[in-house]
């Protein structure tokens, strides 16, 4: 049963990565263990003041032992560190199973957090019971020509440049509906100022124009579930398929 009081959500626990302590929450029921793989920049922490999050994490508390984390150089986890690419991605991730004692689980990759799970389902298939990938592929991002490059380094700047302010682009677009509630997108400028700083987001911007673990999914063997919007203005359903 959730006990949260209004506003405030379980308690932050500390994995020791290497070099930084990767912030994480372990809550609800003792099976099955489902592990969130974040996409972008969170804070797990002020999350639970938005309805529409907290809601989500009651719903998978109430089936399931939710275990999620902030990535380094975000949210609630060390900032003063760099931030990393896929591969040290992957191990901060192990660190949390690790701390959490968790030997095997069902990942839940979301957006840039697919890539993150299909590659550490194909490096470490002892610990992992499924996937559950959500608006994601094996690439965060549509692959992109030398002559569209320059455009797309472009907006990447204007979106670095509006985050956490209230032309930030990032609600809109990745939950228009949700975009449409005033209260939310009043408090959503501050969830992203908590969530990373500009220099950070443009450089997760910019390293997630490089993921693609296309090559390792021939060695994912686990069983895996694909859901995509069709008409997602962000990860195109292509992607997924």
């Amino acid at each position: 049963m959730v006990t949260w009081g209004q506003g405030v959500g379980p308690p932050i626990h500390f994995a020791d990565g290497r070099g930084a302590r990767i912030a994480y929450q372990d809550f609800g029921q003792e099976q099955p263990v489902i592990v969130g793989v974040p996409p972008l920049a969170q804070n797990l922490e002020l999350a639970f003041e938005a309805p529409i999050k907290r809601a989500m994490f009651e719903r998978f508390a109430s089936f399931a032992r939710w275990i999620q984390f902030d990535k380094r150089g975000t949210g609630a986890s060390d900032r003063r560190v760099r931030v990393p690419g896929i591969d040290e991605r992957i191990d901060d991730l192990r660190a949390v199973m690790d701390a959490a004692e968790v030997d095997r689980a069902h990942l839940f990759g979301q957006s840039e957090g697919g890539p993150m799970a299909i590659l550490f389902a194909a490096t470490y298939p002892d610990r992992v019971q499924s996937l559950i990938l959500f608006g994601t592929g094996p690439r965060s991002t549509r692959r992109y020509t030398e002559e569209q490059l320059p455009d797309v380094k472009g907006m990447l700047d204007q979106m670095a440049d509006q985050w956490g302010t209230s032309d930030s682009m990032i609600l809109p677009a990745f939950a228009p509906s949700a975009a449409q509630d005033p209260a939310l997108s009043q408090w959503w400028p501050r969830y992203e100022r908590n969530s990373a700083d500009r220099d950070s987001l443009r450089e997760l911007l910019d390293l997630n124009l490089e993921i693609d673990v296309t090559e390792v999914l021939d060695q994912v063997t686990v069983p895996t579930l694909v859901i995509h919007r069709v008409d997602d203005p962000i990860v195109p359903v292509a992607l997924g398929r």
